[in-house]
């Protein structure tokens, strides 16, 4: 079963975590330096965002 609700602060990690990871799978391969991808997934999917 499936249950769809707000996020909470609770969910913070699971939802950086899948965003980068969906975002690193979509579009990593268009970045020249894995250096540079973790540095954008770190600063554009972090916790405060």
């Amino acid at each position: 079963m499936i249950t769809i609700r707000q996020a909470t602060l609770e969910d913070v990690k699971s939802i950086s975590f899948l965003g980068k990871r969906t975002f690193d799978q979509s579009f990593g391969h268009l970045f020249k330096d894995r250096d540079d991808l973790i540095d954008y997934l770190d600063t554009t999917f972090s916790f405060k965002k």
